[in-house]
């Protein structure tokens, strides 16, 4: 529980003014940790990229448990969203591509994670030449 009392320049109090108990604010369990990765690290224009959940969710306990729900977001990407748990996503054009994962525990707790893909012109290929 909290209260406060408030002064003003003349010394006049407010009066205690007393809050909502912290109980009542305060979740009953830890929020998720939330993490991905991808692979290629850095992808080509036109390459599929294979995104790894590395979420945890947790009961009221603290144990581990599996999440419920994740919803990505791919700037640029196609499909631009997912609701699985590793999707992929192909991304057209080169540069930085932001990627957004909110991951849903079985309590209505969410959290999320943002990324950036660096998408990359591959290298020009080249062929040996002997002199002659």
């Amino acid at each position: 529980n909290w209260r406060v009392r408030v002064y003003d320049v003349n010394n006049l109090d407010s009066g205690w003014v007393t809050g909502v108990p912290f109980s009542l604010l305060t979740p009953t369990h830890r929020a998720p940790s939330r993490a991905f990765t991808w692979s290629p690290i850095n992808p080509n224009p036109g390459e599929t990229v294979n995104f790894t959940d590395l979420s945890t969710c947790y009961d009221t306990s603290g144990n581990s448990i599996p999440c419920a729900n994740w919803s990505w977001v791919f700037i640029d990407g196609n499909p631009a969203t997912s609701t699985q748990q590793n999707p992929t996503s192909v991304f057209a054009t080169s540069g930085t591509k932001d990627v957004t994962l909110t991951v849903t525990d079985g309590f209505g707790s969410q959290c999320s994670v943002a990324g950036q893909v660096v998408v990359s012109l591959p290298l020009p290929t080249w062929k040996e030449i002997r002199p002659r």
